[in-house]
């Protein structure tokens, strides 16, 4: 997946990978996810929110020494999702050398771009506050569990690309109907993929893992590599 910012010079290319919805539970290929995600070799690594849904003292280690040995040159950050209690997460990321933003923002320097990333919580209640009080960026990300935070009120001309999961793509779609639930305020076109709305995009990632029904129809799994690029599309 490509994003063109004419804003940017046009020999920048920065890449991340995204992760969302692990669900990890008992049958969930951890180290075949991560190997994959070595594999791509991106800038940043993003990790979305709803991390587990089955949690062993075993799973949760092998997560951490997972996480451990990505080294993504721009850096790893994390999110919080509706499934994720924070203090727990807040160990288990700086154990992992992984940023949490938890409705706070930080200035990553990439030669002579200040990149901004803003992250929220699955409520993002406090999102008007927190779009008043950003620093000026040559590019704005910011993540949030839910793709729903694009209703919230705040100074959007801040802000450049939104990175969301939650949905799971609806992980169960239909022919001509397209998916069943995706437990978003949004229409259900929203569900996944990529949306502009005027000056900013939305992605919202299908995720990897499912939910309630272990099942996933018309619906794979994704982990997303993003190359944010300069010049026009």
């Amino acid at each position: 997946m490509e994003i063109a910012f004419p804003k940017l010079p046009n020999n920048i290319i920065i890449s991340a990978v995204l992760i969302s919805d692990l669900h990890i539970r008992s049958s969930t290929n951890l180290p075949a996810i991560f190997s994959k995600v070595e594999k791509l070799s991106p800038s940043f690594l993003f990790l979305l929110g709803d991390n587990f849904t089955k949690m062993t003292i075993k799973r949760v280690r092998e997560f951490i020494n997972l996480l451990t040995s990505l080294n993504p040159p721009l850096g790893k950050f994390a999110i919080l999702g509706n499934g994720d209690e924070e203090e727990l997460f807040l160990s288990i990321f700086n154990k992992a050398g992984v940023h949490l933003l938890n409705n706070e923002y930080c200035l990553v320097n990439e030669s002579s771009l200040r990149i901004l990333l803003v992250g929220v919580d699955f409520e993002a209640k406090n999102i008007s506050q927190l779009l008043a009080s950003l620093p000026s960026s040559d590019l704005s990300i910011l993540l949030s569990h839910r793709p729903d935070v694009i209703l919230s009120k705040g100074d959007w001309r801040k802000i450049d690309l939104v990175l969301s999961g939650h949905t799971h793509g609806g992980q169960l779609r239909f022919p001509f109907f397209g998916p069943l639930f995706t437990k978003s305020k949004l229409p259900r076109r929203y569900s996944q993929g990529l949306f502009s709305f005027g000056h900013f995009h939305l992605y919202v990632s299908r995720g990897i893992g499912m939910t309630k029904i272990p099942i996933r129809f018309l619906c794979p799994p994704e982990i997303t590599l993003l190359k944010i690029k300069g010049g026009n599309p």
